[in-house]
């Protein structure tokens, strides 16, 4: 097949097509397939997300969602603990990272300004406590998530439980995890 060439007026130069397109299809296949890119804020999940990395995030990992509704149309699996979840955040409507650290079905114990949920402490304010009050575990639609830098994280600790449908998507692998784990 022969190559197409420019004339830049001086000499020419060779511009393979896939070159030029590869990028483009590449960039067009993830968005259609739910991958997106997003930068992280903050010092929340430190030490794994740093301020400023670049994540890769799967929209469709739980189901495929409604466009501007703020809902999934068909939803084909939840968060499972440990899971690092984007979503829209309940304190400030901004996107957020956190981890699931009880999912639904998970026992949940309230206490004096603490929640133990999945099997760890954790203090609360007294508006969480409140909200939980009633609940002996997590309700199928909801899941109690927390920042792993928990001094500089708003989290479930702040705003109670996070509804699912809240949720955007899973982190794949953070850029620097991806690319070392090519190296090794």
């Amino acid at each position: 097949m022969p190559q197409r060439t420019a004339d830049t007026g001086n000499s020419e130069y060779e511009l393979p097509l896939p070159v030029l397109l590869g990028p483009v299809v590449a960039l067009l296949l993830l968005l259609l397939f739910g991958i997106d890119v997003a930068v992280v804020r903050g010092e929340s999940m430190a030490p794994l997300l740093r301020d400023g990395q670049v994540v890769f995030v799967n929209q469709a990992a739980y189901g495929i969602q409604a466009p501007f509704l703020n809902s999934y149309l068909f939803l084909w699996d939840k968060p499972r603990k440990d899971d690092i979840v984007v979503f829209d955040s309940p304190a400030d409507g901004r996107l957020a990272v956190k981890r699931c650290v009880a999912v639904p079905g998970d026992s949940i114990v309230v206490g004096d300004a603490v929640v133990v949920a999945g099997g760890e402490t954790y203090d609360v304010s007294l508006q969480v406590v409140d909200s939980l009050q009633n609940l002996a575990r997590i309700p199928d639609n909801m899941v109690f998530v927390v920042g792993d830098n928990r001094g500089r994280s708003t989290d479930s600790r702040h705003y109670g439980l996070l509804p699912l449908r809240s949720i955007r998507g899973r982190l794949l692998a953070p850029r620097s995890t991806v690319l070392q784990g090519l190296s090794e």
